[in-house]
């Protein structure tokens, strides 16, 4: 029998999304050895920036697989996108080799311990492999965009194979000409049966009640928007499409926290909007969330993929997206999982939610479509297309 295939996987920080991800090749993969590398674990209150309120995760992102956190303290560094760059661990340059691997899966280069990650992949003429998410949607316009195509293009070919977690991410490797042959499908995934079960498992009473106490119309048509109340999300975008229809039954509840809650409760009281705000939830509520609701509303300027739809679609809700959400040509198809709407419309976006709630209303919902959909990409697929690479 073959020895297991040492694969150390190296990360800026535990994430609530690649946790469970990690749990599922340490239970159901054994062709893999998996050592998972954490430059630094946050503190609550670094965990915080965005959302407006420290917190912890409500589950053990570190447990079910082997992982090391390499920094000795919990680190205070703000873990907002973008800001990775300086989340380091010289440790790594011990370590890594200690996990002997065969090959060495790196996200991307947006953060120093992935430079570092990458130096000793070549120090070790180990194999380095790409798992990132990164489109041309987020591409610098102007003067910036020739230095950012030769920069991007040298740190893509420093790997010796490519994982593309959607249709987005395969034409951003294919237009800088990685080889097409060692570039394997891994998608972006959430644990699609835990979201569906904990949802199901909410009646219609407990629908009923979780509305009620949070001042929504048992009977309306709840549109939900997910996330951190910053610009790039344009959340005030959702009170603008549920206003655009001027019909009171159509209600909106958002979920997170931010900068931006003032301006989304103004909006509301000048629109007379109905609108709800449950605050941070965190992963084990957030199912209760999804079943309150009709829809998802997703309007952001830019989003490189926008896991809060798999989830959503995991529960059987349709969504509502911007073009400019990277899930958007993998995830929703109008009139069968939900609506792609252009960014800052918010006209449109209110147009794209009024069919949804008629057929909704008619009974005939996206719960099946949906979960069909979303099951294409799951945890089990992610694994098959990183074996294939490895």
């Amino acid at each position: 029998m073959a020895s297991p295939f040492r694969l150390t996987v190296v990360m800026t920080h535990p994430a609530q999304y690649f946790a469970p991800w990690f749990r599922f090749i340490a239970r159901e993969r054994p062709e893999i050895a998996l050592t998972v590398l954490y430059g630094v674990r946050p503190t609550p209150e670094a965990q915080a920036e965005g959302f407006g309120r420290a917190f912890e995760w409500d589950e053990d992102l570190l447990a079910g697989y082997s992982s090391r956190v390499l920094s000795a303290q919990p680190s205070d560094t703000p873990l907002l996108a973008g800001q990775f760059s300086a989340v380091d661990a010289p440790s790594l340059d011990e370590v890594l080799p200690e996990t002997a691997p065969d090959a060495v899966l790196v996200p991307g280069w947006h953060a120093a311990i992935y430079l570092r990650a990458m130096r000793l992949c070549r120090r070790l003429d180990v194999p380095a492999i790409y798992r990132g998410d990164s489109t041309f949607l987020s591409a610098p316009g102007g003067l910036a965009r020739p230095f950012w195509g030769w920069h991007t293009r040298r740190r893509l070919h420093a790997y010796s194979a490519w994982l593309s977690v959607g249709t987005r991410s395969r034409e951003y490797l294919a237009a800088f000409r990685v080889p097409e042959p060692m570039v394997f499908p891994s998608p972006h995934a959430v644990d699609n049966d835990r979201f569906a079960a904990a949802a199901a498992a909410h009646s219609e009473g407990a629908r009923t009640a979780w509305r009620a106490a949070r001042g929504l119309d048992p009977a309306a048509f709840v549109v939900l928007f997910a996330g951190k109340f910053t610009s790039a999300k344009r959340p005030v975008d959702v009170i603008e499409a549920v206003a655009s229809l001027r019909n009171p039954r159509v209600q909106a509840l958002f979920v997170g926290g931010g900068a931006l809650e003032p301006s989304i409760r103004s909006a509301a009281a000048a629109r007379n909007v109905t609108a709800a705000f449950a605050g941070f939830l965190n992963q084990r509520e957030m199912p209760a969330a999804y079943a309150a609701a009709d829809c998802l509303m997703l309007p952001s300027e830019h989003e490189t993929w926008g896991l809060v739809v798999n989830e959503a679609m995991a529960t059987g809700l349709p969504c509502v997206v911007s073009d400019q959400a990277g899930c958007a040509p993998d995830l929703v198809t109008a009139g069968e999982t939900g609506e792609i709407v252009p960014r800052g419309r918010p006209d449109l976006l209110g147009a794209a939610i009024d069919p949804i709630r008629r057929r909704v209303a008619a009974g005939r919902g996206y719960e099946a479509a949906c979960q069909a959909r979303v099951a294409a990409f799951s945890y089990r697929q992610a694994t098959d297309g990183l074996v294939a690479a490895m």
